[in-house]
């Protein structure tokens, strides 16, 4: 396969995967539309700062991805999978940090009591999120961009069923819409952890502890500044 074909097949993987998101976000939207008017303006709300949240955790993604793939390409199988396993730990924590100030923001900024429980869900969510983010990026990293985009595609469906079943089959109103957010994002962590197992992949902590350290800075800095660059264009997007 020449290269133009071969970066073309791993572009077009790469783009399906990222509709995963827009894909949960008009299954929401459709559902909420269904619980009622002020349901779907409490929904538009909590959803905009949601969106903002997954901005700053998507660039997790892309944080070791050049990393991995240079490890497995020079056949350093170990270490790329203790760089993975780092990935997967400083992205949780920071999933935590992000859910963190989500929380507050539901709890002090004075919400509808629908966009409030949306968003409390969503917040629970976002350390899975980003764990199953750092590992989609150490899966790109080890050339398995089909297996990302069946992971979101699966993940998004998953999603879509659940609020159909929120909606139909309980009175939980948006924050059901929240809770399907978080078992699917569960479900395909679940999923993540493993098919990196099964390649290799998955391996927490190290015997080296200087490399150890420098694999989390490395990780760290290059979670942060992808994340800032994410928050810079997405407040840009806004404005």
């Amino acid at each position: 396969m020449s290269t133009f074909a071969t970066a073309l097949r791993l572009s077009g993987l790469a783009a399906i995967a990222l509709l995963a998101e827009p894909l949960t976000g008009l299954a929401d939207t459709i559902a909420a539309g269904r619980l009622g008017v002020e349901e779907q303006s409490s929904l538009a709300l909590g959803a905009s700062i949601a969106t903002t949240a997954t901005w700053l955790v998507a660039p997790i993604m892309f944080a070791q991805t050049t990393e991995i793939a240079t490890l497995r390409a020079t056949g350093r199988d170990t270490e790329a999978a203790r760089t993975t396993g780092t990935a997967l730990l400083s992205g949780t924590g920071f999933g935590f940090v992000l859910g963190a100030i989500l929380a507050m923001v539901a709890l002090f900024a004075g919400l509808t009591d629908g966009a409030r429980d949306y968003l409390l869900a969503r917040a629970a969510g976002l350390p899975v999120m980003a764990f199953a983010m750092a590992g989609y990026g150490a899966l790109r990293g080890s050339k398995a961009v089909h297996s990302v985009s069946l992971l979101a595609l699966s993940g998004a469906a998953v999603h879509i069923g659940l609020d159909i079943v929120s909606v139909l089959g309980t009175s939980l109103g948006l924050a059901g819409l929240g809770l399907a957010s978080v078992a699917a994002q569960l479900l395909v962590a679940v999923l993540v952890g493993r098919t990196l197992a099964r390649r290799g992949l998955l391996t927490i902590g190290s015997r080296h502890g200087s490399r150890h350290g420098s694999a989390w800075r490395r990780s760290a800095v290059a979670v942060l500044v992808l994340s800032v660059r994410a928050a810079t264009l997405g407040m840009a997007a806004v404005a």
